[in-house]
């Protein structure tokens, strides 16, 4: 069974644009991929340090955006 989170996209700022740009940056060097990293990001309910501290200490990503979402 596939998890498929679904966003609504909106027009953001040119700031908030590049706090998302940096979270994905994090993320991804986290270990998310590029998609995971995105819907993360963009969500103001997840703190990004949790998400990158989940998957450091599980190195399960599907099981983290389980958790997440």
């Amino acid at each position: 069974m596939t998890n498929v989170v679904e966003y609504e996209e909106t027009e953001l700022s040119p700031e908030a644009t590049k706090v998302i740009e940096w979270k994905i940056e994090w993320l991804r060097h986290a270990g998310y991929t590029k998609r995971n990293s995105a819907l993360i990001a963009s969500s103001s309910e997840i703190d990004y340090h949790f998400a990158c501290d989940l998957l450091k200490q599980s190195k399960d990503e599907a099981l983290c955006m389980r958790i997440l979402f």
